[in-house]
């Protein structure tokens, strides 16, 4: 059962005796809805708990990555969408997680997929991982003329069977 959907409403009653006394005030001060969603809970406790700081060093992280000159793609996604799951606790938009993302790749990969022009974040990592696939494939394919016209040597003895 995915986390975020978990119902806590079983473990509702013993979960406040395990809360040091502001969390626990803040806890009881939630609405009943709130209460009951898990990732509702987790978002109040986020916003209330977490450091103005912290938050900011998060966004800053985020908006200041770039892929490295030698990180693949599937890496430079990972650590954006690992992010990205905490920023959406800090509600930061899709358009935003777009632009992020669009931002950081490398200035290749970033021409192709701002010239498709992406709506959505999950858009914009769809071409770009179809943008280098396709790098992928031109760069190692064997496209020699010997290999496609392969003559025998001049010196070769053609024998009919």
């Amino acid at each position: 059962m995915a986390l975020s959907h978990m119902d806590v409403r079983p473990h509702r009653r013993i979960f406040p005796f395990f809360l040091p006394g502001v969390a626990q005030t803040r806890y009881y001060s939630l609405a009943d809805d709130v209460r009951d969603n898990f990732l509702d809970l987790k978002k109040a406790f986020i916003f209330r708990f977490l450091s103005y700081e912290y938050r900011f060093r998060l966004r800053e992280e985020l908006e200041l990555k770039r892929q490295g000159i030698s990180e693949s793609l599937h890496h430079y996604i990972d650590f954006i969408e690992e992010r990205a799951q905490l920023v959406q606790l800090l509600e930061i938009d899709d358009e935003t997680k777009l632009f992020v993302f669009a931002n950081g790749l490398r200035d290749y990969i970033k021409r192709v997929v701002l010239m498709k022009s992406p709506k959505s974040f999950y858009e914009a990592v769809s071409l770009a991982q179809h943008n280098v696939l396709v790098d992928e494939m031109t760069s190692n394919a064997d496209c020699s003329f010997d290999k496609y016209f392969q003559f025998p040597p001049a010196d070769a003895h053609m024998s009919l069977v």
